[in-house]
């Protein structure tokens, strides 16, 4: 089936589309041509991608009004033109301190080629450019892979579907706009995307989505909070059940918009959210540290957790972002101590799954006791909120119980990372 046909199916037993937000940021820069074929070759039936218009007319690929964040270069987009625009050069993941590299802004043409029939792209912050759009994707035999999506008066909307039935249409929902459902009288959108704060809000009530799912596909974003309440990429890392399983399992959701496309497409295949999980691995949360106290288990700059959300009446800094719950405002002179019980004897992977924003963020040492230390150094992965998960050395550890002691590097001139959990792997 094309991907058009794919959207169109609303049976119970449809295929689920996973939709890749910015492309594949994670592989190649965001909303670039490799990250496209990155998301696409992963599995992602939708591409998420960002556009706007250049001082000379030109439609092209970019998520921020200026051009800062994602490259080497500075301006507003709608104030350059497109020969200036493409003089800059895109920076890795989602931008900020990542290195450059060689990708410049793609146009919707690029992209509609790129594309080529294998995937549908998302329009989004495009509907003011809807005129345009429609004009370039009807000159490339492209209106079947353009999937527009508004908030806009659903009169509006119909008159502009009015003019070509092959047009896609997504309608975004709220608590605050959810009448607009029963307003389209003339055109039934494809697909509603639903955005909630609450599972309680009556929009994404199950009879009301059961409904709507029979003729409409049901999109829910997971990116962060109050997008789709907490069933969020992070919740689902490490416990997908509890996120994309419940969008997909009981709230007839058929598209879900993702940063984690190679977790969510094995999730739906396979029923977990990664392959390379080992009954001999063992997973460090961070905020599993013992029990003993300050001095003793752990030693912070200041006295109160400043993040709060686990572990409340120690010192150590735990913060929860959009379901990760991880240390923050690490800071040099710290250090926390962890009891880990090792499953078999033999040399071990160890890992740390981290997040930062800035090329130098500082490093740390894995101490076991009686055994060599681990040292990292932390790479940039573009976001404090943008977690990966960086292999820190290999390891000899005997069956049995070891403890083990994160401690900053101090020798380093900046401490600006957060760390989710760390894990070692059986080799």
């Amino acid at each position: 089936m094309s991907p058009e046909e794919i959207l169109r199916d609303t049976s119970a037993n449809a295929e689920v589309m996973v939709v890749a937000h910015r492309a594949d940021w994670r592989a190649a820069p965001e909303n670039s041509i490799p990250a496209i074929h990155s998301a696409i070759e992963q599995g992602a039936i939708v591409v998420e991608l960002d556009f706007k218009r250049t001082l000379d007319g030109h439609i092209v690929v970019a998520h921020d009004q200026t051009i800062d964040r994602t490259t080497n270069g500075s301006g507003r987009i709608d104030q350059m033109t497109l020969a200036q625009v493409k003089q800059y050069y895109l920076r890795e993941k989602q931008g900020g301190e990542t290195p450059i590299t060689g990708h410049t802004i793609p146009t919707l043409e690029e992209v509609i080629e790129a594309v080529d029939g294998r995937a549908l792209i998302n329009l989004d912050h495009a509907w003011g450019l809807r005129d345009d759009i429609y004009q370039k994707l009807e000159e490339n035999n492209a209106i079947n892979i353009g999937l527009f999506k508004s908030s806009d008066d659903p009169r509006v909307v119909q008159e502009f579907l009015d003019r070509d039935n092959n047009i896609l249409y997504m309608h975004i929902v709220r608590e605050s706009n959810a009448d607009h459902i029963e307003q389209f009288d003339r055109h039934t959108p494809r697909a509603y995307e639903m955005i909630f704060t609450h599972h309680s809000e009556q929009h994404v009530q199950p009879d009301l989505l059961e409904s709507l799912s029979r003729d409409s596909r049901i999109w829910v974003n997971s990116l962060w909070y109050g997008l789709g309440a907490g069933f969020t990429d992070e919740a689902s890392h490490l416990n997908p059940d509890q996120g994309w399983g419940v969008l997909l399992n009981d709230m007839y959701t058929s598209m879900i918009q993702t940063d984690n496309i190679e977790e969510i497409t094995h999730y739906i295949e396979h029923g977990s959210a990664s392959g390379k999980k080992k009954e001999e691995s063992v997973v460090v949360m961070a905020d599993a540290f013992d029990t003993q106290g300050p001095g003793v288990s752990y030693y912070d700059t200041t006295p109160e957790n400043k993040g709060s959300v686990s572990r409340a009446y120690d010192s150590v800094d735990i913060c929860d972002t959009n379901g990760a719950v991880h240390l923050c405002w690490i800071r040099n002179g710290e250090w926390i101590n962890y009891t880990i019980d090792v499953p078999k004897t033999g040399y071990y992977t160890v890992s740390a799954r981290v997040s930062a924003r800035q090329q130098e963020a500082g490093a740390f040492y894995l101490e076991f006791a009686g055994q060599e230390t681990l040292h990292h150094y932390v790479e940039n992965t573009s976001s404090h909120s943008l977690f990966f998960v960086q292999e820190v050395g290999e390891i000899f550890l005997k069956k049995g119980e070891h403890n083990m002691t994160f401690r900053v590097d101090n020798s380093t001139n900046n401490t600006n990372f957060n760390v989710n959990y760390f894990k070692l792997e059986r080799k």
